[in-house]
């Protein structure tokens, strides 16, 4: 938000902020948390302009358009040229002088028109950027001081503050808000402007308002404004004010709402009585099919869940968000009808998300407004108006309270808050610090104050709240520093699960693997694509679906962790990366059917993996070695037995544990790149069965045997490694494959692999029987199990 100092100064009497400066202003909102990001003055479109009067005018000689004119600025005369059919002698204008500088970066020069030399330019409004449209050159007040930068004259040399707002700040969202701010930072008082205006008149406009949702549109206040002036205009002081808050003036009507908006920070919004049919205006939900062109002549389809403000038979605005264009007030509007309302925070936020539409309106009643301000707002823009166009008259007004506002009351206790800021605060103190920003209190008890909240502070729900206030207002510097004692968690559990999560980071960077953090969210397309999850659902509604996504690209919770990760792999491959490690280990959700048919929701942790590339960083006397499928499988099988897991099998097919399948193992190409990728489920990382750092080594000597098979040319490897390991149980220290050979004299669908198991003992050494008994028992086992024969 922009924050004019001029604008802020005029909240405060003569001697409020005449000691103080805006950059000791911005500090003392920093220091009360809201931050402030900048301090400097305002960029003018326009330089050199002064104020003149004309002295003497005639007819150009050579052109009937024309004007030849002496312009006076107090000090010199000069020759100008004006083609204006309102330039007579006797008024004040805005003069630029040769050198000076106009919107656009429009350098004024000595120009010769007709024959004739002209020594500058009187400007019109439009010219020096404060309007729109204007008719003839800018007439200004008499009793202006000649010379005068017109800057100065509409206050355009003014310190702006560039404010960041917090979310739960909207009260903050105005010059209203801003002034109690500091009048409570400098226990100053602030004034609000004066607001005087008639009251209703003889009714001679009739519309009824009524409301359907009451959830959604609590408040709903009208005023209808009749015999407008079309010839009216903005005064100039309130167009400084919009430009310097980096809105543009428009016309008097959509000025005065822009402008009422920033000062007290409510929302409004103006119809044209005449374009309303039926004369009615209904608050209700959107019908399915309707539709709305709105004031920035886009179409917009309207579902059930938006709440309008609609007439006999169409919309005519989208509820806190933006008018609709055939509503709006126009130069030829005479009836006005003022809307002031509340609407439903999060209804406003839903519908802005879904149409993707924004406003100044909808940014704050996204933030929540108040009712109190509700009134102050309308009562202002009808002051307003009646002093712009001193004609019109006041000839209806409707205020439809759907809902009753209940004062939102807390009780304080004085012993909390000095337990909670660390500070002895007195009755008197918590009294005067936050009587400061309006809130109302009285004493219950000796320890306890009953405190009333403003309505217009909707962030304030708790006792913790107040006390954050407190602190606030007291001045965060004002707290002494003192240890504070914090007890040891005893959360086993918690504690358990950190330690389990943080070893399994810790054997993956420990051999070189990068860890990806990405966010549990992904598209609709990703989480329905998951072709590598073993608990695959076409149906839509076997994901979560966010209630309140981040963005169309995060809308669903995460079904696997590979999506992302993979996503980050390619791209640190187009970023110039030539070999990726990446791993991520996270929870992932889905929903599963249970015995009973009913769908149940699942959270389970699973570990991805992502290789590309060298197996290890590239020296000059090395041969780059590629990863593949069996360097990804040795990582994996290493994992699994640094966590004590045997019973394993991984194959292309999939990777087993128990017998039951709990993760894949896949080759891809990526990026025009071979990427190795795999994911499993590993809740078993936190059974606390990981085993031990030190295995004491066997001082028994080792005795080995070869053996040559016979086996199908599909039979996986991995099925014998298995039986192997089970016949040879604790005696069997290690296999290793030594050679795989496929030909003659080998049928066609056979090939030979030949392993060396090594047999050793803890206990005493091995005699050649026990050896020889576990050989034959071993190649038993693999030929009636898998077919599997010791080669002739």
């Amino acid at each position: 938000m922009l924050l004019s100092y001029k604008w802020l100064q005029s909240f405060f009497y003569d001697s409020g902020l005449s000691n103080k400066t805006p950059k000791g202003v911005a500090d003392l909102l920093t220091s009360k948390g809201i931050e402030v990001g900048s301090v400097g003055l305002f960029v003018h479109h326009f330089t050199g302009v002064v104020v003149g009067e004309v002295i003497e005018c005639y007819k150009h000689p050579e052109a009937d358009k024309l004007s030849l004119c002496k312009v006076s600025d107090g000090a010199e005369h000069f020759q100008v040229i004006c083609g204006a059919a309102n330039v007579r002698v006797g008024i004040k204008v805005a003069f630029a002088k040769v050198g000076a500088v106009l919107p656009g970066d429009f350098k004024i020069k000595k120009a010769k028109i007709r024959g004739v030399e002209s020594f500058g330019m009187i400007c019109s409004e439009k010219e020096l950027g404060l309007s729109d449209e204007s008719e003839g050159i800018w007439v200004l007040p008499n009793e202006l001081e000649l010379g005068l930068d017109i800057c100065d004259f509409i206050e355009l040399n003014d310190d702006i503050l560039e404010i960041e707002i917090t979310p739960n700040r909207g009260d903050c969202l105005s010059v209203l808000g801003l002034a109690r701010e500091v009048a409570a930072g400098f226990e100053l008082e602030f004034k609000l402007p004066e607001i005087k205006f008639a009251k209703v008149e003889d009714k001679t406009s009739t519309l009824t308002v009524m409301i359907e949702n009451k959830d959604l549109c609590p408040s709903y206040k009208v005023v209808i404004i009749d015999n407008f002036d079309c010839g009216a205009t903005t005064p100039i002081w309130m167009k400084s004010r919009l430009l310097k808050a980096g809105l543009r003036p428009i016309s008097p009507v959509v000025d005065i709402t822009n402008y009422v908006m920033l000062e007290v920070g409510h929302p409004m919004h103006a119809f044209d009585l005449g374009k309303l049919e039926g004369a009615k205006l209904v608050i209700r939900n959107a019908s399915i099919g309707e539709k709305i062109i709105a004031l920035d002549g886009d179409q917009y389809d309207l579902t059930p869940d938006d709440l309008i403000i609609a007439d006999a038979k169409r919309p005519v605005a989208i509820a806190g968000v933006m008018g609709g264009l055939a509503s709006s007030v126009t130069a030829e509007t005479k009836s006005i009808v003022f809307e002031s309302a509340i609407f439903d925070s999060r209804s406003v936020r839903k519908t802005v998300k879904r149409l993707g539409l924004s406003s100044e309106s909808s940014y704050r009643f996204e933030r929540g407004v108040s009712h109190e301000i509700s009134q102050l707002a309308i009562n202002t823009a009808v002051f307003l108006l009646q002093k712009i166009a001193q004609n019109s008259r006041i000839v209806q007004q409707e205020n439809i309270a759907a809902k009753h506002f209940k004062e939102s009351k807390i009780d304080l206790r004085v012993s909390q808050a000095a337990r909670i800021i660390g500070k002895i605060y007195s009755p008197d103190d918590i009294y005067r610090l936050l009587s400061r920003l309006c809130f109302q209190l009285s004493p219950k008890t000796e320890d306890v104050f009953e405190v009333i909240v403003p309505s217009y502070r909707n962030d304030i729900c708790l006792e913790i709240d107040l006390i954050e206030e407190l602190a606030r207002l007291d001045g965060y510097d004002n707290i002494a520093n003192k240890p504070i004692f914090i007890s040891p968690c005893f959360d086993k559990d918690a504690n358990d699960k950190w330690n389990a999560i943080h070893e399994v980071k810790h054997f993956f960077k420990s051999i070189n693997f990068y860890e990806a953090v990405n966010y549990s969210f992904v598209s609709k397309k990703k989480v329905s694509s998951d072709y590598l999850s073993m608990d695959k659902q076409s149906e839509e509604h076997q994901f979560f679906k966010v209630i309140n996504p981040i963005s169309a690209e995060e809308e669903y919770l995460n079904t696997s962790r590979l999506p992302r990760l993979l996503d980050n792999a390619v791209t640190s491959l187009n970023r110039g990366e030539e070999s990726i490690k990446l791993f991520e280990f996270g929870k992932s959700f889905y929903k599963v059917t249970s015995d009973s048919e009913k769908l149940e929701e699942n959270e389970r942790y699973k570990l991805a993996l992502v290789i590309s590339g060298s197996q290890d960083d590239l020296y000059w006397q090395d041969e780059a070695k590629k990863v593949d499928f069996y360097y990804l499988k040795g990582v994996i099988e290493a994992f699994l037995v640094h966590y004590g897991i045997k019973d394993y099998l991984i194959t292309d097919n999939g990777i087993l544990i128990d017998g039951k399948k709990v993760g894949v193992i896949k080759r891809l190409e990526k990026a025009k790149t071979e990427l190795f990728v795999c994911e499993f489920e590993a809740d078993f990382c936190f059974a606390g069965k990981r085993i031990d750092k030190y295995q004491k080594l066997s001082m028994f000597p080792t005795i080995t045997h070869d053996l040559s098979l016979i086996t199908k040319k599909d039979l996986n490897y991995a099925e014998i490694k298995r039986i192997i390991s089970q016949v040879g149980g604790k005696l069997l220290k290690n296999i290793k494959i030594f050679d795989v050979y496929q030909g003659k004299p080998f049928a066609p669908d056979s090939r030979n692999i030949s392993v060396r198991l090594y047999f050793q003992s803890d206990k005493k050494t091995l005699e050649a029987k026990t050896v020889n008994f576990l050989q034959k028992k071993i190649l038993m086992e693999l030929d009636k199990n898998l077919g599997v024969t010791l080669r002739p």
